[in-house]
């Protein structure tokens, strides 16, 4: 795929910036935070009946049964990187971490003005799992899709999925190999090409274009990177920052660090200047994660 490119320890990235197509945002209803077992939704209070998540029930499982948790996960990543999930149709129902880096090139004070990210909390805790199934050996990484859209309140990202491929991994390191990489530009290639479910509507589709709602899923883009700092708190490394500011450097681009031992998470973004810190607006599950 002629736009996605690689260099260095962590770098992939999409080049292809297209015009925003309209559609009405997703309301957010929550904020994440943890528990001894992982990630919780907890619900704003005017959606105070919204529904427990199925992934927290998997957290609880992690607490109570590790051994059966990890086999579930590691399970459930496996299953997810060979055959992908059928997107749910939306419906009308529809904590950061302690340590600072201390680099010149990084904002660490949060920026509600940056560039707005919406996603589910499903999309959340797929990437959170992949982190814990491997915290006690190795660092993970993967890239966060979706799309760019507008409305009267202007442009916004709203993620649909992430995706991983094969990964040369230590405990302090990670990339993908070379073999991985290429496996994995074809696999964003295939999705916007072939995707057999809308990722807007859940509907099925036999082309690139929903015949529902119109959504055109040749449009959709890589909006970012997550990796795993197992036991090291989140944060940028100086290697991190690099690779971000050189290969994701649209403003929509996002880089989640998750620390699964230490059950946090930090989310950064570039839009002029040095990376600063940004929240994610959370949402019900309108889609399922393609990893």
């Amino acid at each position: 795929m002629n736009d996605v490119i690689s260099s260095g320890p962590r770098v992939i990235a999409h080049r292809s910036p297209t015009n925003a197509t309209y559609r009405k945002r997703p309301t957010p209803i929550g904020t994440i935070n943890f528990d001894e077992s992982g990630p919780v939704l907890i619900a704003d209070a005017h959606d105070v009946d919204a529904p427990d998540h199925p992934v927290g029930l998997r957290q609880r499982l992690r607490q109570g049964f590790p051994s059966i948790a990890r086999f579930v996960a590691r399970w459930g990543f496996l299953k997810r990187l060979h055959w992908p999930v059928k997107p749910k149709a939306p419906t009308d129902e529809d904590g950061h971490g302690i340590q600072t880096a201390t680099t010149p090139s990084l904002d660490t004070r949060e920026r509600a003005d940056g560039f707005p990210v919406y996603m589910s909390f499903e999309v959340f805790g797929g990437m959170y799992e992949h982190c814990a199934a491997y915290a006690s050996e190795h660092e993970v990484m993967g890239l966060i899709v979706g799309d760019v859209f507008c409305d009267e309140d202007g442009e916004f990202a709203e993620v649909f999925s992430t995706m991983t491929g094969e990964l040369d991994s230590n405990r302090v390191h990670v990339r993908f190999t070379e073999s991985g990489l290429a496996a994995l530009s074809n696999r964003v290639q295939d999705l916007k090409d072939n995707g057999k479910w809308c990722p807007l509507d859940g509907k099925s589709k036999t082309g690139p274009t929903c015949s529902v709602c119109g959504y055109d899923s040749r449009s959709m883009k890589i909006l970012g990177w997550y990796h795993s700092h197992p036991g090291f708190t989140a944060f940028m490394s100086g290697t991190d920052i690099a690779t971000h500011q050189e290969y994701f450097s649209q403003p929509y681009h996002i880089s989640i660090v998750i620390d699964p031992l230490k059950k946090e998470y930090r989310v950064w973004q570039t839009t002029e200047g040095p990376m600063t810190e940004i929240p994610i607006n959370f949402t019900r599950s309108g889609v399922s994660s393609y990893v």
